[in-house]
């Protein structure tokens, strides 16, 4: 099962009827809400309003990320979240990110079969990872967020600032990322 925690996304709803068409098991726990580590085989950590060093309602997102042996995705917040909980520098941007921008790879993983090099991820963020976390390594770049794709250099971690949930691109690297998990194994592309 996936493990879905809502962190204030506004795009949670699209993430569900997506894997609802695909027909896959999950659940939605709200961020302050206990939750079953031991039955997900795959968690994701949901965008949201703000900045991880100002919010107080983030524990269970850290506790996933200290706890779980599932791999894990963050989104938008979710990224920072990993970002600044490995002790990274989390930044307010000049103006705040919209639409679709270009993602760049600057190193391929499986989370990325099937995309190239270059492709688009739906924006919406005020803040950014200004540094590289500790044991991480940056996997892809926007024009304004250096560190737009990271990955734990040992563990199944990843973290993304824009929103595949609601870009076409960004459905493969969900779909990507539940192979991953072992929780679907064939998609049609």
């Amino acid at each position: 099962m996936l493990l879905i925690i809502d962190n204030g996304s506004c795009y949670l709803n699209s993430l569900k009827e997506t894997l609802d068409t695909w027909k896959i098991k999950f659940k939605v726990y709200n961020n302050d809400q206990r939750y079953p580590l031991r039955n997900a085989k795959g968690i994701i950590l949901s965008g949201g309003p703000g900045n991880p060093a100002t919010r107080t309602d983030l524990k269970n997102n850290y506790l996933a990320l200290e706890q779980a042996k599932a791999p894990i995705l963050g989104i938008c917040l979710g990224h920072e979240i990993i970002a600044y909980h490995y002790g990274a520098r989390i930044e307010r941007l000049p103006k705040q990110q919209t639409g679709l921008q270009e993602i760049v790879l600057s190193q391929n993983y499986e989370l990325f079969k099937g995309l190239g090099k270059r492709f688009f991820l739906e924006k919406m963020h005020h803040y950014h990872v200004a540094t590289l976390p500790t044991n991480f390594k940056a996997l892809g770049s926007s024009k304004n967020c250096p560190f737009e794709i990271i990955k734990h250099r040992t563990k199944p971690i990843y973290g993304l600032q824009g929103h595949p949930e609601v870009s076409k691109d960004g459905t493969i690297i969900i779909k990507n990322f539940l192979k991953l998990c072992g929780i679907r194994n064939k998609f049609i592309y």
